[in-house]
């Protein structure tokens, strides 16, 4: 049988899994990846649950990002908490749109050209990079 699980409920179910597949925006040239936020929990849920955690994306979302400042993971705005009560005008939420995703976490990427290991992360980067996608 499979599940869509939206994401805050994830975490709840992956001892009821045999493997987690989950989307990205961009693989980076170290296999870590940015996808919305609460895929690196979701992941660390994973490897303590011993669950094969699995990234799915296009070989194009392969990419060089040599530098953490070109990396932007983009803060929501920031909103006034409410709650059922009254509005707590001293609250402010915070909330990131995008998380990143250490490799170590990842089994593996699955591509339109198959699955690629982690360790294979590198050299496919660097093509992209070379090719000007």
């Amino acid at each position: 049988e499979t599940a869509l699980i939206e994401n805050v409920s994830a975490g709840s179910y992956v001892n009821y899994t045999n493997k987690i597949l989950v989307g990205a925006e961009v693989i980076r040239h170290d296999g870590s990846v940015i996808a919305p936020a609460g895929t690196s929990l979701l992941a660390m849920a994973a490897i303590y649950a011993k669950v094969p955690f699995y990234v799915i994306c296009e070989s194009l979302n392969f990419n060089m990002f040599p530098d953490e400042k070109e990396l932007n993971l983009e803060p929501r705005r920031a909103f006034q908490r409410k709650t059922r009560t009254k509005p707590l005008s001293d609250v402010l939420l915070r909330a990131y749109q995008y998380d990143l995703t250490p490799s170590e976490l990842v089994t593996g990427y699955i591509t339109e050209n198959g699955i690629i290991q982690p360790d294979e992360i590198e050299a496919l980067t660097s093509r992209n990079s070379s090719q000007d996608l």
